[in-house]
């Protein structure tokens, strides 16, 4: 996590360890419930944000 004043942060997230390097839980934690929800809502225009991305921020 990157500060930068008293009420804005930057937190960088670790990327998907894809299909050859993941494990057998990398479709179910990475690709199933952020990557591809994520990739929906932009191609949608959507501001929906998987509830990972909410947690790893908070």
């Amino acid at each position: 996590m990157v500060k930068r004043g008293p009420r804005e942060k930057i937190v960088l997230l670790r990327g998907s360890s894809g299909i050859r390097h993941g494990d057998p839980t990398t479709w179910t934690n990475e690709w199933l419930r952020v990557n591809l929800p994520v990739g929906d809502a932009i191609l949608h225009q959507l501001p929906d944000i998987p509830v990972e991305m909410w947690t790893a921020a908070n």
